[in-house]
């Protein structure tokens, strides 16, 4: 990773108070810790370098998948953004954010959305639902139960909507659907403990935003940056930092005047916590199991059709 500049720094402030713009702390956590990942950053350079084709995409996309365990289909939404890795998720702009905010659950409901007709041309789909369609016409004249299958996770639907009946009644009928036994299946199978996790994606945030600082500044210069520019509320007080303990400053001081750690074994625990996540998040990388990057960043820019070898380099990972 590059040496962030001022702005990325003061980006830094947003989630050491436990804001994200949009409260979208999940997808911002997410985001944020793959940033990073120098695999995703690479992944992201080489696939800015040139434009890729749907062909080439679903031809190199596997191979992706195969050797970094999920970089290729899940982490592609975020690495594939034009902003990434120089810019924080609060300075993505709305449609960036937009674009990846799909792949995760809304802080807040949003329209069920209707897609373009463009995903229905898709190589082999038109004769899918062709073969489908043959099958209901038989099984109708058969007298046999319909059958249907959906893709999992997620169901890209044709729905017949009569608007010249209630919004209340479309709303029950799709209700009906979404009780339908194969989508409760979907809903046990799929579903995401959220309990508490807006205050994990929090935590995680804060962490991974007080070691970029103290791996910028070193501890005491980090703790003046932070109170320097600290956040205010609309009335001009400072404002505390998130998840603020009382121990951490002396006794009777407010929290909003509280440092952000009392000392260096602050950043430590925190450098720590964020190093456990990203783990979890990059087993490939930053696992028990993680093998040399150098030679990943290699074969990574082999699998985009066989950019030229780069030179090896030493990544400082020291951070984490």
């Amino acid at each position: 990773m590059t040496k962030p500049d001022q702005s990325a720094l003061l980006s830094c402030m947003d989630y050491l108070h436990g804001d994200a713009v949009d409260n979208e702390f999940e997808a911002a956590c997410y985001y944020e810790y793959a940033r990073e990942s120098c695999i995703l950053c690479e992944a992201s350079r080489l696939w800015a370098r040139k434009k890729h084709s749907d062909k080439e995409w679903g031809e190199f996309l596997p191979k992706i998948e195969n050797r970094f365990r999920g970089a290729g289909t899940w982490w592609s939404h975020i690495w594939r953004c034009p902003s990434f890795p120089r810019q924080s998720w609060n300075q993505l702009n709305p449609q960036e954010r937009a674009d990846i905010l799909p792949w995760f659950r809304p802080s807040q409901i949003p329209p069920l959305s209707v897609n373009a007709v463009w995903p229905l041309n898709a190589p082999g789909l038109s004769d899918q639902l062709k073969t489908m369609a043959a099958k209901v016409r038989k099984s109708e004249r058969l007298g046999r139960p319909q059958q249907q299958a959906y893709p999992i996770p997620w169901v890209r639907g044709i729905f017949t909507l009569g608007f010249w009946t209630t919004r209340k009644q479309l709303v029950r009928e799709f209700d009906k659907w979404l009780q339908l036994r194969e989508n409760k299946k979907r809903f046990d199978a799929y579903e995401r403990d959220q309990t508490g996790k807006t205050g994990l994606f929090k935590d995680r945030l804060k962490d991974l935003a007080a070691c970029r600082l103290h791996r910028q500044f070193g501890w005491e210069k980090a703790l003046a940056f932070a109170e320097i520019n600290r956040k205010r509320d609309e009335n001009g007080r400072a404002r505390q930092f998130h998840d603020a303990r009382k121990e951490q400053s002396k006794k009777q001081m407010p929290l909003n005047k509280a440092p952000l750690y009392s000392e260096e074994s602050g950043f430590f625990r925190a450098r720590s916590r964020a190093r456990d996540h990203m783990a979890r998040l990059f087993p490939w990388e930053f696992g028990k199991s993680a093998g040399n990057v150098e030679k990943s960043l290699n074969e990574l820019a082999m699998v985009f059709h066989g950019a030229p070898k780069m030179q090896a380099r030493k990544i400082s990972r020291s951070s984490f």
